[in-house]
């Protein structure tokens, strides 16, 4: 419920509610959407991935010592 809405795929029952929640809570669609961008970029960014990598390969040469 962070960066959004969640229904069973198949479930036009579900989301009609998700796209109803949207309407009756306007804000809540940029409070869900700025959340998910803070997710990608501090978890899918390039320099994410590049941390990623690095503390992996540090990782591995601290483990051949």
């Amino acid at each position: 419920g962070r960066t959004g809405l969640l229904y069973e795929p198949g479930d036009p029952a579900g989301l009609e509610a998700a796209l109803e929640a949207y309407v009756a809570r306007p804000g809540m669609g940029l409070d869900h959407g700025g959340a998910a961008r803070e997710r990608v970029v501090t978890g899918f960014s390039i320099d994410a991935m590049v941390r990623r990598y690095a503390d992996f390969y540090d990782e591995l040469l601290s483990a051949r010592n």
